[in-house]
């Protein structure tokens, strides 16, 4: 399992046009830093709703 921010967001870009690397990058941050797993599921379902 991968802990690295970084490469984490990296691997997401696979899916995304390279327009939308900017915004993904600053949306997707907050889930991959989140302290436990019950925020980062919230932050991600912000995420998804966008």
């Amino acid at each position: 399992m991968q802990t690295c921010i970084i490469h984490l967001i990296c691997n997401t870009f696979k899916f995304a046009s390279r327009k939308y690397w900017d915004q993904i990058t600053r949306d997707l941050r907050p889930v991959y830093t989140a302290p436990i797993e019950a925020t980062a599921k919230a932050r991600f379902e912000e995420f998804a709703k966008k």
